[in-house]
């Protein structure tokens, strides 16, 4: 049995459900490769400012990064910073490459009393050092 679709298309439903099921079997092992390609793990000291100019009179607090992305990073610090607020990170230039940046807090979670997993969006997509990648897939 056929359908019409559209008016000029015509699809098999079984042999549409074995194309969709194949496309499924192969797209789940490359998820998760093209995910671990896009994490870098790192061990690079970071400092986190305000984000607004005229209130960086002193870093809020220092800390490490542990995972890096084109869209993000992720640091471990002693102290919780707001969720939702914005600041501005500034790496260990030898250990990591980049500019400072300014992101948004987009989780704060408490792994012990003094130690906080804090994860930061990019205001923009950023160029990864040592990669070719623009950050704009």
């Amino acid at each position: 049995m056929s359908r019409k679709l559209g008016g000029s298309i015509e699809v098999d439903p079984e042999r549409a459900a074995t194309l969709v099921e194949e496309l499924q079997l192969a797209q789940r092992g490359q998820v998760g490769e093209v995910r671990a390609a896009a994490v870098r793990r790192v061990q690079a000291a970071v400092q986190v400012w305000p984000g607004n100019a005229i209130d960086r009179t002193g870093a809020l607090v220092a800390g490490e990064a542990s995972e890096l992305r084109a869209t993000g990073v992720t640091a471990r610090l002693p102290r919780p910073v707001a969720v939702g607020s914005f600041f501005l990170l500034e790496f260990d230039r030898a250990q990591v490459d980049l500019a400072p940046v300014l992101v948004r807090c987009e989780l704060c979670c408490m792994r012990s009393e003094d130690e906080f997993e804090v994860r930061f969006m990019f205001l923009a997509p950023v160029v990864l050092p040592g990669s070719e990648d623009r950050g704009d897939a």
